[in-house]
């Protein structure tokens, strides 16, 4: 079975509101406009798996309030690798309806902004 990945569906930079340190993890939240979607706020758990805390995974729950006033909640996992203050992310996203995405981004933590970009994943 061939997974294939689409085109950008979405791009966009959010704003980091909050880093939380909890023993080896830490946990940020981030929030803003998503072109043509909505309005989202995020919360995303990184576990390191390298001794040197440099990469490890990542889980998140996402809620959504769509331009047409909907209320929608996401979940997702994955992983990242950190470099001084820039964290790279690679995410499966699962949306309520069934839908797959995958999402690559950055965290800027000097910056506090979320870069990131949306592709749809089908079988």
């Amino acid at each position: 079975m061939a997974v294939m990945v689409g085109e950008i569906e979405g791009s966009n930079t959010f704003t980091l509101t909050s880093v939380m340190v909890e023993g080896e993890s830490f946990t940020t939240t981030v929030e803003g406009e998503a072109e043509g979607f909505g309005y989202v706020h995020g919360t995303h758990k990184f576990v390191p798996t390298l001794p040197d805390r440099s990469a490890g995974t990542i889980t998140a729950h996402f809620d959504l309030v769509t331009n047409e006033g909907d209320f929608v909640s996401g979940h997702t996992m994955g992983i990242y690798s950190r470099s001084n203050n820039i964290i790279n992310i690679k995410t499966l996203d699962l949306l309520p309806d069934g839908t797959q995405a995958l999402v690559t981004g950055t965290i800027d933590l000097v910056k506090r902004e979320f870069s990131w970009d949306l592709r749809f994943i089908t079988d």
